[in-house]
């Protein structure tokens, strides 16, 4: 497995690489946008095309680099369903795997530094990438963004300590130039936790008297923006409502492609006549004899849909111009399909 630590000085921010070998498909973890091209730069040494990139929350400390890597590789934006970025490709939930070929991650809700916190469970490797929910030797703090004291206790006691002592703990920060820890050696040697009670935990982390991250003021809204603008070197007949898309469906020259994983499918449903591709596999649809460019070729309109939006949007970025007026995507996904009240299988 290919495994790339970076870190930030700026902000003592941890980023992490991850792929199956040389000339796969890769994924980022946490990306800085000051280091975008630090990580394309690994990701052009190592011949891997950037698959996802996830954050662990929407972070205060740092710019993502979400927006740019997605705009520059094509990549997809992932984080939890409660995090309030706009239009993230895929929302994520407790139980969730997210992943690549030959890298599955298991998604743990760890709510308490943020209430969209995640952790992501490498189980093969018994590595945990725990964000800023547990870090070596301490934890993050609980004071904004909808933290919670006793959530994050619960969160350390009720689903991070009960993973097997040998995992490998891989936080988002580190502030003491240290770069992993196990879960047995936190559950002994981290001060903040061990012995405490969730009351005692409580006392603790109301009582930090924390200054507020420097930048917060202007990292939090512009975090928040990920993926508003996606649209806007589109032509506006390209995107299309849900109210239009119900009307679509009653034709017979268009084909509807849904390019969610089949796990996201299978939890939230679809809409009848829709053929799954993800969008992972969407340059292999459209080179020439793939599924998509058969369908182009054989003069079918084509409409695109996702989540919420984002996938669809950067699907009609791939297709080649000759063909673009022949595509269309749902503007804002099946979970607005679903809102709306219309039909779904």
């Amino acid at each position: 497995m290919i495994f790339h630590r970076l870190f930030d000085e700026a902000s003592s921010t941890y980023t992490y690489l991850l792929a199956k070998s040389r000339n796969a498909d890769a994924l980022i973890i946490d990306p800085v946008l000051e280091h975008v091209d630090d990580y394309l730069k690994l990701l052009g040494q190592n011949q891997l095309r950037l698959i996802k990139v996830i954050d662990t929350h929407l972070h205060a400390d740092h710019f993502t680099g979400m927006s740019k890597l997605r705009r520059l590789t094509g990549c997809i934006t992932c984080a939890h369903e409660k995090n309030q970025s706009e239009k993230l490709s895929q929302r994520l939930m407790d139980g969730d795997t997210i992943g690549i070929e030959g890298i599955d991650l298991q998604v743990i809700y760890t709510p308490g530094h943020t209430n969209d916190s995640i952790c992501l469970y490498l189980e093969r490797r018994n590595i945990l990438f725990t964000g800023d929910t547990l870090l070596i030797r301490g934890n993050g703090r609980t004071d904004f963004q909808h933290g919670d004291p006793g959530d994050l206790y619960d969160s350390l006691m009720k689903k991070i300590f009960t993973l097997p002592g040998h995992t490998h703990i891989y936080p988002g920060h580190d502030y003491k130039g240290e770069q992993f820890s196990l879960i047995e050696q936190e559950k002994i040697e981290n001060q903040r936790i061990n012995g405490k009670t969730r009351d005692e935990f409580i006392e603790i982390m109301n009582n930090l008297d924390l200054q507020r991250p420097e930048m917060m003021d202007v990292v939090v809204p512009a975090n928040m923006l990920v993926g508003s603008t996606l649209d806007q070197d589109h032509n506006p007949q390209s995107s299309m409502s849900s109210s239009q898309l119900s009307e679509q469906l009653k034709k017979d020259n268009v084909y509807f492609i849904d390019l969610r994983e089949e796990n996201e499918i299978k939890q939230r449903g679809t809409i009848e006549g829709f053929k799954n591709i993800p969008y992972q596999n969407l340059d292999k649809a459209l080179t020439t004899g793939g599924e998509i460019d058969l369908i182009l070729k054989a003069g079918y309109a084509l409409i695109f849909m996702c989540a919420y939006g984002e996938r669809s949007s950067l699907a009609l970025d791939r297709i080649p111009e000759h063909y673009i007026s022949q595509c269309n995507h749902l503007q804002d996904g099946f979970q607005d399909w679903k809102d709306q009240g219309f039909p779904c299988i």
